[in-house]
């Protein structure tokens, strides 16, 4: 019986191991490296529109929704603004594009 148990409390122990998913993503040429940003929207469905205009592939994981882009997350939350964004760590972000005006007008017009 107790060698029974004791074998239990291993198998349990090693069983709910498992490695973690969540790196970030080697840096980039400029030492920088992003897994995810997150961004509270009041309109949440047109901040949808945006980012799949931008080229983002939308999942959704119960309560969020992520954009999805090559090597990020963008995670969107119906949230009030809270204020701005100077003087935190983070203040902006950008996004490179092939061809500027015809991305512009293709993000206006999602919009």
């Amino acid at each position: 019986m107790k060698t029974r148990l004791v074998a239990l409390v291993i198998a349990s122990y090693f069983g709910g191991v498992a490695p973690a998913f969540a790196q970030l993503s080697a840096p980039n040429a400029s030492g920088v490296a992003a897994g995810h940003i997150h961004i509270n929207a009041t309109d949440v469905d047109a901040q949808v529109k945006f980012w799949t205009a931008a080229g983002g592939k939308i999942v959704q994981r119960e309560k969020i929704t992520m954009v999805q882009f090559p090597g990020i997350y963008v995670l969107l939350r119906k949230q009030a603004n809270s204020g701005g964004t100077a003087g935190s760590s983070v203040n902006h972000f950008g996004l490179s594009v092939r061809e500027f005006d015809a991305s512009v007008a293709k993000w206006k017009a999602a919009v």
